[in-house]
């Protein structure tokens, strides 16, 4: 059971999209929690939250539980990059949700990066530039942002450093003629429509009043906030809301289909007043929204998508999926040490299938003996990833190439109606004897009505 006394951390364990943020809302409301603070990633984060009065919104730069209560505050670690000007816009349709007063309630922190728009630019030409080799982004800047912030030689703005508007400006500036010398760079580079598309970025990339129009767009915004400060919530537990998903990480993701974001416990860890409950979030089937293998996949999606918020996009291209998917959801646990129990989503959207289905192993098509170190084997069989701690980029890029040359072994899996059909009993009954860990929260549903959980 999830403590009623304790923080609570919330970490994805797939792909992203597993239901972090309807988890965040529920737990919000189980809990009694007052405040919600977010550790790592940024403004790509979509967070799909749906109440029990049909509101609905998804979350990117604020916790997803400022629906949960009128009173909710919200607040962001040093991890978290910020983009200010789609935050003001996510404010104003939480406002027009009900919820009073947004910004007022959101505390962020001094240190982290600001995304700005010509980091957006910048991502959105490098993935133009790679053609059929994209990596999968979202196209929001947030990748260059990051990676212009961990070398101390590029120029990068901090949301501090928006106090002296004059030197934020300079900096801006600095940003936006970096970012059109490598656009300039990459249109070079291209011919046809990849050509014809970046020439539209470097229209924008020269626009000089871009600066003084960014700054004006981040002043209401930076008035309203809570405060620019570390945060110190109140009493309570505490909820803790990571983003994107443990296959991402940046560094045990499947390069260069990564995230620019360390997605594990560890910002949680970091700006917990206790030890948090580790509530791993998975799917009850597997998805990928981006560039990347998914050994699962199953053409279509397989029926596995009705309803879905995700729409195909010119960037992720279009949302995948398949069976649920043990080698993977083993490997997540592994990456992450483990947790104190999980929360099992989309049961309801497995519904009234003929059936389902487990993956528990993956066939590779060459010489498994050339892979070995990669993978624990059952005779031929790949039953698991084979964890390293710190794994090199080399090493991560060969799990990519090899995963691309699997193939899923399928275990078929009686149907379900209901929440309590005896069926969909035993499949999470088969996910917690399988992963070694309990399911807390079971969710048949978008809303806090709909989860089911562990007595206690």
């Amino acid at each position: 059971m999830v403590p009623r006394s304790r923080s609570v951390a919330v970490v994805g364990l797939g792909f992203g999209d597993e239901g972090k943020g309807t988890m965040i809302d529920a737990l919000a409301r189980r809990l009694g929690a007052r405040a919600v603070v977010r550790f790592n990633g940024g403004p790509q984060a979509a967070h799909h939250v749906v109440t029990d009065d049909g509101r609905t919104h998804c979350f990117a730069q604020f916790g997803s539980a400022m629906l949960a209560h009128p009173a909710m505050r919200s607040a962001s670690g040093p991890r978290v990059l910020v983009e200010p000007l789609a935050l003001g816009r996510e404010a104003a349709a939480l406002e027009r949700l009900g919820v009073p007063a947004p910004l007022g309630r959101l505390h962020l922190d001094e240190r982290s990066v600001v995304v700005t728009p010509f980091h957006r630019l910048i991502n959105r030409a490098l993935e133009l530039a790679r053609g059929g080799g994209r990596h999968g982004s979202c196209g929001l800047g947030v990748g260059p942002a990051y990676t212009d912030s961990l070398d101390p030689g590029v120029a990068t703005v901090r949301l501090g450093d928006l106090r002296d508007e004059a030197r934020a400006a300079r900096t801006l500036d600095f940003i936006r003629l970096m970012k059109l010398d490598l656009a300039e760079q990459l249109r070079d580079g291209c011919d046809g429509d990849a050509r014809a598309e970046l020439s539209a970025v470097l229209d924008d990339l020269r626009r000089r009043d871009l600066v003084a129009a960014t700054l004006a767009g981040y002043r209401p915004v930076l008035a309203a906030l809570g405060s620019i400060a570390p945060f110190t919530p109140p009493p309570g537990p505490l909820l803790l809301e990571g983003a994107q998903g443990v296959l991402l990480d940046e560094r045990h993701g499947f390069w260069p289909h990564v995230t620019p974001s360390t997605t594990t416990f560890a910002g949680a860890d970091e700006l917990s007043p206790d030890v948090p409950y580790r509530l791993g979030v998975l799917r009850a089937f597997s998805t990928r929204h981006g560039a990347g293998p998914l050994v699962a996949e199953r053409p279509a999606g397989g029926g596995l998508l009705r309803g879905e918020h995700n729409a195909h996009n010119p960037w992720q291209g279009a949302f995948r999926a398949g069976w649920f998917d043990l080698v993977l959801a083993r490997h997540a646990l592994a990456v992450v040490g483990g947790v104190d129990g999980l929360a099992l989503t989309c049961l309801d959207r497995l519904a009234g299938q003929p059936g389902a289905g487990l993956v528990t192993g993956w066939c590779h098509d060459g010489d498994t003996a050339e892979v070995a170190d990669l993978f624990d084997l059952d005779g031929g069989l790949i039953t698991g990833i084979r964890h390293e701690p710190h794994p090199s980029r080399e090493r991560q890029e060969r799990l990519t190439a090899a995963m691309r040359r699997c193939t899923p072994q399928i275990e078929p899996v009686e149907g379900w109606w209901s929440a309590d059909d005896p069926a969909c009993v035993r499949f999470v009954a088969r996910i917690e004897r399988d992963l070694g860990a309990p399911v807390v929260v079971r969710s048949f549903g978008p809303t806090a009505g709909d989860k089911l959980w562990s007595p206690g």
